[in-house]
């Protein structure tokens, strides 16, 4: 199936290839400047801190084997008590386990290497750049650590609902609507929450997986224009498929799943089903710390945000996504 007209129209007019220069790779992440984390800084009132990784293990996974080989996580202990000398047992001894996962499976930065079409990724550089020894361009490797205002976006409550409808197609409206209900104006390098209330799914007592992986709501091409014009650097969803997944993962609208958005990301309540606060603004400082993956595509994280308002959530945060024309 040939790539849309639609979509190569909308990616030439949020293309970000050479924007900060022949060499870059890590696109819109270059719009986290000093001035976006200064004004997440002053974003914070309360100082409360709430993780935003969903849990690394096995029982908690969420990946129902859709995508070929991204397992949930599972940890073996290796060594259990075992004394640095075997003739004195009763002196110190350690214990230390293996993780194992698929860097995608749970929260996450993907890098700009993780996707390709027309033969090439981020920026220009061939998909060949990619290979089974790794990313030697745009891999996760590039990215530092996030510092950043942070913004909740709660379109579904935007909308007068709990839950957003399964498969509902969110618009620049709805957009438009929930940045109305926070009180909030987008500005450049802010990293955008948003909120469908699809993660009720995973509450406690009715956890299901299959009704949370589809139909479920998700972010439209037509939202990939929104987000460039305000100079968002990163985008987070409740949802396990950024886009509309109406009927099956592998039926989600083919348009919608190129589209060029310029992040993606995951947001979810915390153990138990936590709602955000009705009123008030939702903003807070964004802090995703570095990893070690070097040439990966993706790699797990670890984040935390300091809110203005009370909220506990978890996010899966994926690298900015710039297309090509």
């Amino acid at each position: 199936m040939p790539v849309p007209a639609e979509f190569t129209e909308v990616a030439a007019r949020v293309r970000n290839w050479g924007r900060w220069g022949a060499d870059d790779e890590i696109g819109t992440l270059n719009l986290v400047d000093d001035e976006a984390r200064r004004r997440g800084v002053a974003s914070v009132v309360s100082g409360r801190a709430f993780a935003l990784g969903l849990p690394l293990s096995e029982a908690e996974g969420i990946q129902l084997g859709f995508i070929e080989g991204r397992v949930n996580p599972t940890r073996t202990m290796v060594q259990v008590n075992v004394p640095v000398n075997a003739e004195e047992p009763d002196w110190v001894c350690f214990s230390e386990d293996v993780l194992t996962l698929a860097t995608q499976c749970a929260t996450h930065w993907d890098a700009l290497a993780h996707s390709s079409y027309g033969g090439v990724i981020y920026n220009g550089y061939p998909a060949g750049s990619v290979t089974a020894a790794g990313a030697t361009r745009c891999g996760i490797h590039r990215l530092t650590t996030v510092v950043s205002r942070g913004i909740l976006l709660d379109v579904a409550r935007a909308l007068g609902r709990d839950v957003l409808e399964p498969g509902h197609p969110i618009s620049p409206g709805d957009l438009d609507a929930a940045c109305e209900l926070a009180g909030a104006t987008v500005e450049p390098g802010d990293i955008l929450l948003v909120r469908t209330g699809q993660m009720v799914h995973l509450a406690p007592g009715r956890r299901d997986l299959l009704a949370y992986t589809f139909p479920s709501p998700g972010l439209t091409m037509e939202t990939a224009e929104w987000f460039h014009a305000r100079d968002v650097a990163a985008v987070a969803t409740d949802t396990l498929p950024f886009v509309p997944a109406r009927r099956h993962a592998a039926a989600t609208d083919r348009r919608a799943r190129l589209a060029p958005q310029p992040a993606r990301a995951q947001v979810a309540p915390r153990r138990r089903a936590v709602e955000p606060p009705s009123t008030g603004p939702v903003r807070g400082l964004v802090v995703s710390r570095r990893g070690i993956s070097a040439g990966g595509a993706g790699r797990p994280v670890t984040a935390q945000w300091s809110m203005r308002a009370w909220v506990s959530m978890r996010l899966r945060v994926l690298m900015p996504q710039n297309s090509k024309p």
